[in-house]
């Protein structure tokens, strides 16, 4: 794992701590921001949560995204005058990390709560530019390595923090391609 330092983390904790964030104004103001036609802001079913699925966004015409947020405490790129850094995360457990594997979610939210700075990127863009390129970011990027306590032991994890303005630019590369 490239000799990353491990974090140690509690999946309720975390959990407790991120679904208390949504109603954050600095995460409505990102919801304002990146989603302009928004009309309402629905918390998911906790069926839906296990699907990836945080708040559903009610949208004109009776769009409905499905939204997963993606909270963070601490602004790591604006410390060092940088972009903004989003945390994909490439395995969970010896299998495909939620930044691989297809699921429910139709965009992912990332906010910062200290900075405010947020970024949306639709899912299936996201999968597939992390796949496309994961192993030059892998070579790029510092691995962030996380065991998480749960009911049932501990789990290991390992993320890429990757500057959202390299997604955003991959993202498009795919596009025109």
């Amino acid at each position: 794992m490239n000799n990353a330092k491990t974090n140690v983390t509690n999946f309720h904790a975390d959990l407790r701590a991120a679904t208390e964030a949504e109603g954050h104004p600095k995460v409505l103001a990102a919801i304002r921001e990146c989603f302009p036609n928004a009309l309402a802001v629905y918390r998911a079913h906790k069926e839906n949560d296990i699907l990836g699925v945080d708040i559903w966004i009610e949208q004109k015409l009776g769009v409905m995204a499905a939204c997963d947020l993606k909270i963070r405490s601490v602004d790591y790129g604006a410390m060092r005058g940088k972009a903004l850094d989003v945390v994909l995360e490439i395995s969970f457990g010896g299998e495909p990390g939620w930044a691989l594997k297809a699921n429910r979610t139709d965009v992912y939210l990332f906010v910062c709560l200290d900075t405010g700075r947020a970024a949306a990127f639709k899912a299936i863009d996201l999968r597939e530019v992390l796949a496309g390129n994961l192993h030059t970011w892998q070579t790029q990027y510092k691995p962030i390595v996380t065991k998480t306590a749960s009911r049932s032991g501990y789990v290991t994890s390992e993320a890429l923090a990757v500057p959202v303005d390299v997604l955003a630019t991959a993202i498009h590369r795919s596009r025109s391609a």
